[in-house]
């Protein structure tokens, strides 16, 4: 595996005694995993709250960090050492949230790329990130070709939502089978604050995309300087997000906002859906909620 940038290294601090976190009020111990974000609903009594709904399924707090327990667990599994970075391929289900905190609270580093990535980008993306292990949708696992697997280290092709039918030249399981041994409890990796949480690349406008390193501290300050003094989510909110996980918006709009909260998250859904689903937070381009206007049932007033 290839060294990357060390903790020290890394630009982006904030001290808990800046002007900027002390406005906000943001604080957050040294030693401190991302996961949090979503695990302290447990212990904050929201257990059996909705997290995640939508067409792929309904998850409450505590069966989403039991899945994503899951997840970390079968990670560690297949011999990932920290930092290493998993490749993230997926539609906004439940899965997705469960195995980018269960990555996360492993002490892994998520990879989060656009599941309509071309099989070219995707070699790219592998290689750079020296990824061994790749979630992914069914219906994306096409793109996993021997050209997009040449030169890379992946070794395994997890298959979310179907059997594993597709041409990769790696091992590829589906999840179920993936996930059949794993428990569904865990204690989160002992990170420091400022270690590597989740990559994102950029859209590649100037040249091969960037790979963007958030580290662990990153969702807990977005959280304190928008989500609750701007958007002030509250644990009764349903909130929806236009734009998918993969963005960095979609994914403090569909997770990290609603999760801090203990709020729920509207996945997968039409802006007709979730106006049918009375949202009371939704994000996203003006033009997205222009048929919102026309619904009888929206009930925009309660929406913000």
């Amino acid at each position: 595996m290839r060294a990357r940038t060390s903790a020290k290294e890394m630009l982006d601090r904030v001290p808990n005694d800046s002007f900027a976190a002390q406005e906000i009020g943001f604080s957050v111990p040294a030693r401190y995993n991302a996961s949090a974000i979503l695990f302290d609903n447990l212990a904050g009594g929201r257990g059996d709250r909705i997290a995640v709904t939508g067409p792929r399924g309904t998850r409450t707090y505590r069966e989403l960090c039991a899945d994503a327990a899951r997840f970390a667990n079968a990670l560690l599994a297949a011999g990932l050492a920290r930092g290493e970075r998993v490749l993230l391929v997926l539609d906004d289900t439940p899965a997705y949230p469960a195995a980018l905190f269960g990555a996360i609270g492993a002490g892994l580093v998520p990879v989060l790329t656009n599941p309509l990535t071309p099989s070219d980008l995707l070699q790219f993306f592998l290689a750079d990130s020296d990824a061994r292990v790749a979630i992914v949708d069914e219906g994306f696992a096409g793109r996993f070709d021997a050209a997009a697997c040449a030169g890379t280290r992946l070794e395994v092709l997890v298959v979310v939502g179907g059997e594993a039918s597709c041409d990769a030249p790696v091992k590829r399981m589906p999840l179920d089978a993936w996930l059949a041994a794993a428990a569904d409890v865990l204690e989160p990796a002992d990170t420091h604050r400022d270690e590597m949480a989740f990559w994102m690349y950029s859209s590649g406008s100037t040249g091969r995309p960037k790979g963007i390193v958030h580290l662990q501290h990153d969702m807990a300050y977005t959280v304190e300087s928008y989500a609750r003094h701007v958007l002030s989510i509250r644990p009764q909110d349903v909130c929806f997000s236009v734009p998918k996980i993969f963005f960095a918006y979609g994914l403090g709009n569909s997770l990290v906002f609603p999760f801090a909260a203990g709020a729920a998250s509207v996945r997968s859904c039409r802006p007709r859906a979730q106006a049918s689903r009375c949202a009371t937070c939704s994000s996203g381009p003006p033009g997205a909620f222009s048929p919102l206007t026309e619904a009888s049932s929206a009930r925009m007033w309660s929406c913000r």
